[in-house]
């Protein structure tokens, strides 16, 4: 094709345009190959040190942060086909071994560090035991509730010469450092006492005391009242269901037993057994100082050197054989 002035212009030849992606976008350079890896390098020997066996000592935390055990119960609980077509609660029984000790019954007078040598002051808590601490051996076997209707008139006043562990029997108890034994026969009491075992003495305290109040409301006709104190917004939560029954469980059906230090109706059924070792024991140490014993003594040395014990034993054979034979008189 020749152009407007006549002469031909050479033709030019453009290379082939690269092709675009789907997208009209040139497509990627690829990339150069990574180098292999390096191979792995061996671990160094193990020296004569290293192969010694080592021990690893820790010590576990204290006190508060122990990881040792502080309580363990056993519940054991039936139910009878009758019982479960009427609705009734099950039979349970549950043991539980507590144990107390010295940092959860006093506090601590300072936030001073002393060092590990020196101990911090400390003062007794007094923190109340629960209300079945009061319980006696026989209103826990027999099931009689105490008699509250009456008042404090009712209860039997302890003789002046009763020891001073009887007086002091319906006196405030204080929780002491050592082991507890918890005794119950009631399912509520011991779902409750499982709730107890997340809290610490002062916060079961809180709980017992709530408890009481809720109570007191209730036969007041003012539970609407109660809700709005303090102590209903601490432990409602946990009475929201079936909190009639779960609440005022009969603290006579559980029972708290101090095991370094008898509690007093126990005390009492100890010495009532032990009574007549004490009299045999006496009589026995009368009979020492007295000489009798000596006196007893010689008397036996005496026989045995006559014969007599030897004479006696001969007698009874004979008498034996001759029965046996058939040729004694019977």
């Amino acid at each position: 094709m020749s152009s407007p002035s006549g002469t031909d212009e050479p033709t030019r030849h453009h290379p082939n345009p690269p092709a675009s992606g789907p997208d009209g976008n040139p497509p990627p350079r690829p990339r150069p190959k990574a180098p292999p890896p390096p191979p792995p390098q061996q671990a160094p020997e193990p020296s004569f040190v290293d192969r010694i066996p080592s021990i690893r000592l820790s010590i576990p935390p204290k006190e508060r942060f122990s990881p040792a055990t502080s309580e363990r119960c056993f519940t054991y609980c039936s139910q009878s086909h009758f019982g479960r077509a009427s609705g009734k609660e099950p039979k349970c029984y549950t043991f539980c071994l507590r144990s107390i000790f010295d940092y959860e019954v006093r506090r601590v007078l300072t936030n001073v560090n002393y060092g590990p040598i020196v101990k911090a002051p400390t003062i007794s808590a007094d923190i109340p035991l629960p209300a079945e601490s009061k319980t006696t051996l026989g209103q826990y076997l027999s099931d009689d509730a105490p008699n509250e209707s009456h008042g404090d008139s009712a209860k039997p006043k302890p003789p002046l010469d009763a020891p001073a562990s009887e007086k002091s029997a319906d006196e405030q108890q204080h929780w002491q450092e050592g082991y507890y034994i918890w005794l119950s026969r009631s399912r509520q009491a011991t779902s409750e006492h499982m709730s107890h075992m997340k809290r610490d003495l002062f916060q079961q305290s809180a709980y017992e005391r709530s408890k009481m109040l809720w109570a007191q409301a209730v036969r007041d006709g003012k539970q609407q009242e109660f809700y709005r104190t303090p102590e209903a917004q601490t432990f409602g939560s946990e009475w929201t269901a079936n909190m009639h029954e779960d609440i005022l469980s009969p603290p006579h059906r559980s029972m708290l037993l101090p095991l370094s230090t008898p509690a007093p109706e126990l005390q009492r059924v100890i010495f009532k057994y032990l009574a007549p070792t004490r009299v045999v024991l006496t009589r026995l140490h009368d009979s020492f100082t007295s000489g009798d014993q000596a006196k007893l003594a010689q008397r036996m040395s005496e026989s045995i050197r006559d014969g007599a014990p030897w004479t006696l034993a001969r007698n009874v054979g004979k008498k034996i054989w001759g029965l046996l034979s058939g040729e004694g008189d019977g």
